[in-house]
């Protein structure tokens, strides 16, 4: 098992039109059923994310700041939560492996099931 940090750093939006800052965040401890904690390498910041800094996208609404963008990455799994044993195409999934991710709707989740986002 991979040595996890309490806290790491995040290039976080603090606001519409503020300029983005480096932030500690905390990183869990536990993790939902069906999650993946995932030690990031690289992530790129595209379209809709500049749309959020405007405030011309639900994914930033006012007031919720600040706000971690960003949601095409890479880098390698640190920790699977419960029930997650492969990826959305079928290979097998552990602790190293390196994956790449983007913007998706996987169905499950409280966001796709309940809340319906994101909305992009």
């Amino acid at each position: 098992m991979v040595d996890i940090p309490a806290t790491c750093k995040a290039a976080a939006l603090m606001g519409i039109n503020l300029p983005m800052e480096v932030i500690d965040v905390k990183v869990p401890d536990t993790l939902e059923h069906g999650a993946i904690l995932v030690k990031s390498t690289a992530a790129t910041i595209c379209a809709s994310d500049v749309h959020a800094w405007q405030g011309e996208s639900a994914t930033a609404p006012e007031g919720l700041f600040p706000r971690i963008l960003g949601h095409e990455m890479t880098g390698r799994i640190a920790r699977l939560g419960s029930g997650v044993t492969h990826d959305s195409v079928g290979e097998s999934l552990r602790e190293g492996d390196r994956i790449i991710w983007t913007h998706g709707f996987c169905g499950q989740c409280y966001y796709c099931a309940i809340e319906h986002e994101p909305t992009l």
